[in-house]
């Protein structure tokens, strides 16, 4: 004797997908928090505002006029800016200095060049560990 039954099957690979990427992002923004704050403590320092503009954000990068202007107003503070809304839809984390002359502090001061990559660099080993942890409350 033969049975015919339907099976209703439900896929929720997009779903699954969705979580799994917000997850790694959301561990990847706070390694970038991490990263930034190791970029503040080695910053040139003349009046804080290069420090203060230095900036953690999702899916692109800030507008720098806005981050450059409330540096010079903020007051001094040891933590990343953290822009909690994206700035885009790239699949990514960025931490920027936002002063007309960071490019040439990052690249050229003989004492304190590179401190955003030497700040990644220190934070490098800590980086997955925050993603890794995300993905477990999962």
């Amino acid at each position: 004797m033969k049975t015919e039954f339907d099976i209703d099957v439900k896929w929720f690979g997009k779903t699954a997908s969705d979580k799994v990427i917000a997850a790694a992002m959301k561990g990847l923004k706070q390694g970038g928090e991490v990263a930034g704050g190791e970029a503040m403590k080695i910053a040139p320092v003349l009046s804080g505002t290069l420090k203060r503009s230095i900036c953690v954000t999702e899916g692109g990068t800030p507008n720098l006029d806005e981050v450059f202007e409330e540096a010079k107003t903020s007051s001094d503070k040891n933590q990343p800016n953290v822009m909690a809304t994206k700035q885009g839809d790239e699949l990514s984390v960025y931490v920027t200095a936002n002063t007309p002359y960071a490019y040439k502090q990052h690249e050229q001061n003989k004492n304190h060049s590179k401190f955003l990559e030497r700040g990644l660099q220190n934070a490098q080993d800590v980086i997955p560990k925050l993603v890794e942890r995300q993905l477990k409350r999962l």
